[in-house]
C-alpha cells in the first residue's frame, strides 16, 4: 500500500480511524487532522462543540 499511496501503513491506519470515528459533517476544512483525531473519543454532539469552537477561535493542537 505504500507505494500507491506514498503513505506508511500506520498513517493510512490513523486516517481510516478518524474518518470512522468523526463524522463528515462535522469536520472542518480549517482545522488540521490533529483537531479532528482529538476529538475521536468523544460523543458526535461533544465533537460538534469543540471542533466549532477550535474553528471559531482558531485554536492550536
Amino acid at each position: 500500500m505504500e507505494e500507491i499511496t506514498g503513505y506508511e501503513r500506520k498513517t493510512l491506519q490513523n486516517y481510516k480511524h478518524v474518518s470512522e470515528k468523526v463524522d463528515s459533517s462535522l469536520r472542518k476544512e480549517d482545522l488540521s487532522f490533529g483537531h479532528h483525531n482529538i476529538v475521536t473519543q468523544l460523543e458526535p454532539d461533544q465533537q460538534e462543540y469543540f471542533l466549532n469552537k477550535a474553528s471559531e477561535e482558531k485554536l492550536s493542537v
